[in-house]
């Protein structure tokens, strides 16, 4: 652990699933955003919710189906054990500071079951919608077929 001043959970569901990117030197840096509720509701009464986005970082030597990056995805709730981190750089000359919120540790909040129903759903819904953008394909196939006519067709010797 860092730090223990520069630390903090942070508890959320996932907006989606997580994003990875191969570094050079072989590690991988992972991307997601956590929608993470108020303690307080507006004046409509609504409970607002904070998009928070986080970044992760998984050496080279380790595996990423080992980690729990690989394992969670949107809509699960997760405690995240969390860092700050200040990032400076130039940019046209000026200087950029960019405040990031590290993951360290990653706690699931839903069962297992109840993870694997909400991905089961998922699944089905990708795959009625895949079934329906699959069965207009050959309509409408037929219908640009049908509507264009040749204007050679009818002189062809053989046709």
């Amino acid at each position: 652990m860092s730090n223990p001043v520069n630390h903090g959970t942070l508890v959320g569901r996932l907006a989606r699933d997580p994003i990875r990117f191969n570094n050079s030197d072989g590690s991988q840096k992972v991307v997601f955003t956590v929608f993470a509720d108020r303690d307080y509701k507006n004046a409509q009464g609504e409970a607002l919710s904070d998009a928070i986005s986080v970044e992760a970082f998984v050496r080279k030597e380790t595996a990423f189906e080992e980690t729990p990056f690989a394992k969670i995805h949107q809509g699960d709730k997760v405690a995240l054990s969390t860092t700050l981190r200040l990032d400076s750089y130039l940019r046209n000359g000026e200087n950029i500071f960019d405040l990031k919120v590290v993951v360290e540790k990653v706690t699931f909040l839903d069962s297992l079951q109840v993870t694997q129903a909400r991905l089961a759903e998922r699944v089905a819904a990708a795959e009625q919608t895949n079934q329906a953008a699959r069965a207009a394909v050959p309509a409408q196939a037929k219908a640009l077929v049908g509507a264009q006519s040749s204007p050679i067709g009818s002189e062809l010797p053989f046709g």
